[in-house]
């Protein structure tokens, strides 16, 4: 049976250490909206709260999940967000690790900042990818590349029957790849850095972008160029996946912002007075 903690719920069938509460962090429930942010942002909380220093691991995704009543999935993807803007990092068999100790700017993740840093971001996105692909084209292992054949079939298979969810995680798995194949950790980070700025208050509201037939089109050109090692063609594909995905963010960026705008009040006219025509 679940039990309140502060706002959130708990497992109360859980080990008492994985839901360990202490020091000053209480943690509260995610409500509906930007699901990732929010999480991110509690992450944050946790961070000060209990005073974790630069090198001290998180509670593992299944603890902050339960936390937070949140799946691991959407855990993940904050601590994905939080290591691209560089207040944690991921530490091979440690899983993640705070980073800085002073979390005072976590307001970096609010939707507002998403929507400014959006488009540069996917700039900064497109010349790293470019670099990563080429790259990608000459390392990728015969392992690699079959890997990426299985991806890509499985985020055709998700879209076939709509699956967004499904799409999407078939999707990062094989851009994952493609950048892990570039063997340069450096580019990497630099696009994680910029991907912090896309995904979690913009394109999730765009699911559909994962199953439309123009970005599937792309996907299966880029892992053609990949599977004939041509770098050139490769770039080609990726630059023309990204410069789409541009697109959209900059059109829902735009309609958030408009969204955010406060509405215009028109100012009512006062009635003209009408006199009543009097007999002379």
């Amino acid at each position: 049976m679940n039990r309140p903690i502060g706002m959130g719920w708990i497992d109360a069938s859980a080990p008492q250490d994985q839901i360990e509460t202490s020091g000053a962090y209480i943690p509260a429930q995610i409500k509906r909206g930007s699901v990732i942010q929010q999480a991110a942002e509690e992450i944050c909380r946790l961070i000060e709260g209990r005073k974790l220093r630069p090198g001290d691991n998180l509670p593992p995704e299944t603890t902050l999940a339960q936390l937070l009543g949140l799946s691991r999935n959407s855990v993940r993807e904050a601590i994905r967000m939080l290591h691209g803007i560089g207040i944690v990092e991921k530490a091979a068999g440690r899983g993640a690790v705070v980073r800085t100790a002073s979390t005072a700017g976590w307001g970096i993740v609010d939707e507002g900042t998403l929507i400014e840093a959006a488009e540069v971001a996917n700039k900064v996105r497109i010349l790293t990818m470019d670099k990563c692909v080429a790259l990608a084209a000459e390392r990728l292992s015969d392992a690699d590349l079959e890997q990426l054949a299985t991806d890509l079939t499985m985020l055709e298979a998700a879209a076939k029957v709509g699956d967004a969810d499904g799409a999407k995680r078939a999707h990062d798995a094989f851009y994952d790849l493609v950048l892990a194949g570039a063997r340069n950790p450096l580019l990497v980070a630099m696009f994680r850095q910029a991907d912090s700025a896309r995904l979690a208050s913009l394109l999730t509201r765009s699911r559909k972008a994962y199953v439309a037939a123009e970005h599937l089109a792309h996907h299966r050109a880029l892992l053609q160029a990949l599977m004939r090692r041509d770098g050139a063609a490769a770039t080609r594909a990726a630059l023309r996946h990204y410069a789409a995905v541009g697109r959209l963010i900059k059109l829902v960026a735009t309609q958030s912002a408009h969204d955010a705008e406060p509405a215009k009040v028109r100012p009512v006219k006062a009635p003209r007075p009408r006199f009543k025509r009097t007999a002379h």
